[in-house]
Order: structure tokens, then sequence, then C-alpha cells
């Protein structure tokens, strides 16, 4: 089998290529481990056979990612790379700005960020320490400058040998030193003798080297998986931090002690004013992660002003992240069409690929994406996905319309995606949708569950079919005990957490964010019953599923293709223990009314579902249970 994955990576600047080899070398070492697909899978990467649609690969075609086994067998990663398209435009100001008028002045009033009441406590509680480690961070480093460059004042004003006056209180003279060595910073240097500012100097560069060995720790720690099969850069990654750590232990150390013939004191000083412009810069690096960097993204995305500059960039991110997925699924970039296109988005990829998919539905059946192009797409997977904080964003900047337009905008999914897990087990053809899963951490700030994307229309069914499955979720809802909403079109799947979890094989990260793609559970699924075994459907279930091209009956491509690699078969997979769980137990609904039941098997029936409590809080075009022939 043949299998296109594109995949869609998320917020923050990335390295080209990164986010694909990290899914190809993890597809790899997941496959392997579990012992149920054959093997050994092996990664290679392999040039494109035919010409890239995409803007920024003219002159530079892109490579694929490949994992195989054999020669017939393989999963080609494609990376939709819009990283370099909006980075340094934004500033921590303007996102801060933003951020202020999202929030306390919308726009939109009508617009609602839809979650727990749980999830919204732990994200804001998120958002706070952040904030608040910031600003520490920088009121020690306020402190700190303050208290040296005051004691070096009085201390160069104290004649030598002569008792100093207490520096560990504030007074007015150190005070006042400060401030004029803020205003005369040079004033300071000219009391110095060449020895002391010598040894300022040679602080600094310690200083700085502390700062950079402290950053090569962090890459060697989220990239240590990666480096175990790459010994030779391990070994010289650690020489490189043993050799920063000396130089900056040396430099702090002979900084200090460079004072002693002088002052002790003066050196002091010295080393808290050192520290303190590290704590400030600490504070800059993680408010510019937070800001430009984090949610300077989602600023520039979420843009719905067509005169802004920012607009212009958000249509560049969407046209590539589209021309990415057609290229894959259209132009045989690997010589071969594929059985099966899959699409992977982490973050905001995950609001920007669905953006994409629903513009090229939009487009199908005409050039460069035919109707049968278009349904070799057959899952989506989403992992850390801002849709429901990015949708939020969207609505506030987007002035109230009406509720009939708020329910248009909700149906529109519903033709492509589905919950469904049997839809993987249908060849590709029309009326089938696209099975879409989400995987999230409760502690995953950016990430939720997908909660308010419901539809009353079914998969491959127009849109003017909802308003009449609306009025008959009406009707249920008078005659049900619980209230009736849109089908839910995603599957969610929350994850173990990372955060506070520190069995074999788990990092610790402080941000679970990034944790997905090295998380075994979202590979394999979550186990949900551990006498049984019997576990949630993992990522290697959905993208191993693929049965393929609907091509006539008895020939030898039609054979192949009913064969699936995955659970939902007897294909390639040795050992199969897969079983696929049941929903979640919800509450069953009232009998319909019996003009409703004699039209069964009519599909509109399945537009709707019941809804538990916490659903109906966060899900809009909800109708609430009441008595028959009454309004709900």
């Amino acid at each position: 089998m043949r299998i296109g994955i594109v995949a869609v990576h998320g917020v923050i600047p990335q390295a080209k290529y990164g986010f694909q080899d990290q899914i190809a070398e993890e597809l790899r070492d997941h496959l392997n481990a579990t012992g149920n697909y054959g093997g050994p899978w092996t990664t290679t990467v392999v040039k494109r056979e035919s010409p890239s649609t995409s803007k920024v690969d003219v002159g530079n075609q892109p490579t694929i990612s490949r994992v195989a086994k054999g020669d017939t067998e393989y999963f080609d990663v494609h990376e939709a790379y819009w990283s370099p398209l909006d980075k340094n435009v934004t500033t921590t100001a303007k996102v801060l700005y933003w951020l202020l008028q999202t929030v306390f002045l919308p726009i939109n009033d009508t617009a609602r960020f839809m979650a727990s009441r749980a999830k919204v406590r732990w994200d804001v509680g998120t958002v706070a320490v952040i904030a608040l480690a910031t600003a520490v961070l920088w009121a020690l480093a306020l402190v700190g400058l303050t208290w040296g460059l005051g004691a070096a004042h009085i201390i160069l004003g104290t004649e030598r040998g002569a008792d100093h006056p207490s520096l560990l209180s504030f007074d007015s003279g150190m005070l006042t030193g400060a401030f004029g060595a803020f205003a005369h910073p040079l004033s300071i240097l000219g009391g110095l003798a060449p020895l002391a500012i010598l040894a300022l100097v040679v602080g600094g560069v310690g200083a700085f080297f502390g700062f950079q060995t402290a950053r090569a720790l962090w890459n060697l720690h989220s990239n240590w998986k990666r480096l175990q099969s790459d010994p030779i850069q391990k070994t010289s990654r650690w020489i490189a931090i043993v050799v920063l750590g000396v130089l900056s232990a040396a430099g702090l150390i002979v900084g200090f002690f460079l004072h002693m013939p002088n002052d002790r004191h003066l050196g002091i000083a010295a080393i808290a004013i050192i520290l303190s412009v590290g704590m400030f810069e600490g504070g800059r690096l993680l408010a510019n992660w937070f800001l430009p960097n984090f949610f300077g993204d989602v600023q520039i995305y979420t843009t719905r002003d067509a005169n802004n500059t920012f607009y212009t960039l958000r249509e560049s991110i969407l046209n590539l992240v589209t021309e990415k997925i057609v290229d894959v699924v259209a132009n045989k970039p690997a010589g071969k069409d594929y059985d099966c296109v899959y699409v992977l988005a982490h973050s905001l990829g995950s609001t920007i690929a669905l953006d994409a998919l629903m513009r090229i539905y939009n487009t199908q059946p005409s050039p460069p994406v035919s109707a049968k192009n278009w349904e070799r797409i057959r899952g989506f997977i989403t992992f850390g996905t801002s849709l429901e904080k990015t949708k939020y964003f969207f609505n506030a900047w987007n002035p109230t319309v009406s509720q009939s337009y708020d329910e248009w905008q909700d149906d529109l999914y519903g033709p492509l995606f589905t919950k469904e897990a049997g839809e993987l087990k249908k060849k590709n053809g029309p009326g089938v949708g696209i099975f879409w899963m989400n995987y999230w951490y409760f502690t995953d700030f950016v990430s939720n569950e997908i909660v308010s994307y419901r539809s009353y229309v079914n998969v491959g069914a127009p849109m003017d079919t909802a308003r009449a499955n609306r009025s008959k979720a009406m009707v249920a809802a008078m005659a049900s005990t619980v209230p009736i909403g849109g089908r839910a079109v995603a599957r969610n799947c929350e994850l173990p957490d990372t955060l506070f979890s520190l069995r074999p094989g788990k990092k610790f990260h402080p941000v679970t964010h990034g944790d997905y793609l090295g998380d075994a559970a979202f590979w394999n699924g979550r186990i949900l019953d551990k006498d049984t075994g019997k576990r949630d459907l993992g990522a290697l279930d959905i993208l191993t599923s693929c049965v393929g091209c609907k091509d006539e009956p008895g020939t030898a491509k039609a054979t192949a293709a009913a064969t699936p690699i995955g659970p939902v078969g007897a294909g390639l997979r040795e050992n199969a223990r897969f079983e696929e769980p049941r929903d979640d137990e919800r509450p069953e609904a009232q009998p319909m009314p019996d003009a409703d039941v004699a039209t069964e098997p009519d599909p509109s029936l399945h537009s709707f579902e019941p809804l538990t409590s916490e659903e109906a809080r966060t899900t809009r075009g909800v109708y609430e249970p009441g008595e028959p022939g009454k309004k709900p």
C-alpha cells in the first residue's frame, strides 16, 4: 500500500523538514516496536518525481521522508512548511494589546470559548503562571540591578579601608546612586580601576557562557531520543556543554576574585549586576517565546480584516498548506498515486489544515482536485489542537451577524467529517467521510477536546438538508428527557498526561504541548481496560487502515486494495489484538414520534444525537428537552 501523509506543523519557529522527519522517525519506531506490522520498517529520504506546485519550493524541490517495508509498502511524509511566512512580523507589545482587546473588548459580543470549566481554569492558570514568572524575573532583575549599581556607587564614594554602610538594605543614598548610574552609566566606570573593569568584562563573559550552557542542556534534553541513534552527535554536544560550563564557571570565579585586592564588596555588587542582566534576559526570552512566537502566529492567522497586512500573511499560509495537500493527492509526487492520504496537524496547524480541507472541498470536482483525488483523503488527525481557541478568536473579531449565520457556519463541517471509525473500513468513493480523530492532554494549555464542532448535515449530504434535520431534532427534543444537538464531527481521545508522569520512556516537560509524537499512547491508543487490553484508536490504527481505491471486483488491484494493513481487517498487521471500543456512554433519548420512526432508515435521523449536560453547555444550536407539543 502507498500511503501519503501531509504534516502541518504548529506555532513557534520550526526548522525546515524538522516536523516531517520527527513524524517519520516516530512512525518507524512505533511500527517496529509493536511487532504487529511486520518489518523491519526503515526511513529514507526520496526526491520528488514530479514538479511541485508550492510557491516556496520553486527552484528547491522538497524531499519526502519515507517509512518503508520493502518496495511496495510505504508511508510518505510531506511537510506543509509555513513557519517562515509570519515570523518576526509582530511584537510583544502588539500581541499583548491584541490579547487584551480580544478577551475584554471583542467586536462580537456573542463569541464564546467552548470548554469545560476545569479546562478553562487550568488553561487560564497556566497562562497566569507564565506571565507571573516573567514578571518575577523582571522584578528581580530590576531590584538586583538597582541594588548592584547603588552599592557600587556607595563603595566607590567611600575611602579605601573605611567601613562601608550596610549593603543589605536600600537607603536614599543607594537609590540616588542607582538612579545616577541609570542616567549616566559611564560614570561608574570612571571610578573603577583597570583591574576592576577587566573583572566586570570577564564576569560578563562568564555569565553569557552560563546562559548558553543552560540552553544547550535544554536542547540536549529535548532531542535526547533522536540523539541515541547518533552517538557522535551526542558526544560532541556533551563536550560542548562541558566546555561552556567550564568557561562560565571560570569567568564568574575570576571576575569575582579579581576584585578582592581592591574591595570584595565591589565584587559582590558586580556579580549582582551580572545576575540581574541574566534574569532580565530570561524574562525577555520567556515573554518572546510566549507572546510573539506562540500567540503571534495565532494573532496573524485569525485576522479577518482584509485591509490588515496580517491578512495577506494569513492567506499566504493558507494557500501554501492548501497547495501541499492538493500536490500530494493529485500530482503523484512520488511517481504514483497514493492509495490513501491522511492529514496530521499539530497546534495551530490543525486550524490551518481544516481551513485548507474546506477550501479544497469547496473547489472540487474542478481541476486540479478531481472527485477521485478528493476521495483519497481518508483521515484527519489533530493533536494539541487549538481549534476551540482559534474559533473564539475568529468569532471575537467578526461582527455579530445572526443566529442563522452561526448555524450555517457550524453545519459546514458535516458533509466532510465524521467521528465514526467505521468509515475507515470503506473503500474510497463518493459519500465516504473523512474520519477525524483528535488527541489532547488536559495539561496542554493550547489544546482542547473538540466540543463545538457539530453539524446537522450528514457526510456527503447537501447543505440544504440542515433545515429539515433541525426540525426533526426539535421534534425529537420535545419527546426526550435530554438535550438534542447536532452530531459531533470529531472523535476525541484524552491521552494520559505527561506533565506529572515520570514513567520509563517519558520526558518531563513543564509544557506538554510538544509531547504528543513521543507518546506511545498517541500512536498505539490509550488503554481503556487494563484487564482486557482494550484500548482506544491510536494514530497507527488510523494510518494503517487504508482499504484503497474502489476498483472492479476480481482485479488484482481490487484484491490488494481490499486488504487493509490496519485494525479494520486482517491485512499486514500481524497478531492483531485491536478491539474498537464502544462510544462513551450517553443518555438515551426518548423514542421519536411515530411519524419520524416510520421514515427509517432515513439517514437524516443520524444528523443529531442526545447530549450530556456538559456537552449541551459547550454547544450551540442545542434543543432542550420538553413536553410534546411545546416549544423546547
